[in-house]
């Protein structure tokens, strides 16, 4: 992963979500609630999470899904991922 930057980050989420959802990225905020606003039923949901799990290169578990509800909530989601699993910095 190249950046943990949170705007890197949700310009690739919301590209996902608008070409998975075919909606037009403009139409993707942060707070965008993905299955009412865009309309995600739950094989979407299930699309969309192989998509971030590819292109984050991450595992994303199953009891974490219901958590993604917004494009800022997925973020966040990656984040904490990436984060808890970059070893320690080790300064010499």
């Amino acid at each position: 992963m190249e950046s943990l930057e949170s705007d890197v980050l949700f310009g690739k989420v919301a590209q996902i979500l608008s070409e998975q959802l075919r909606v037009p990225k403009d139409a993707i905020a942060g707070e965008t609630v993905i299955s009412r606003q865009l309309g995600a039923d739950s094989m979407d949901i299930m699309e969309i999470v192989l998509r971030l799990e590819s292109e984050f290169e991450i595992e994303i578990p199953d009891v974490q899904i219901p958590a993604f509800q917004t494009p800022n909530a997925i973020v966040r989601g990656i984040q904490e991922y990436i984060l808890s699993r970059t070893p320690p910095r080790v300064d010499s």
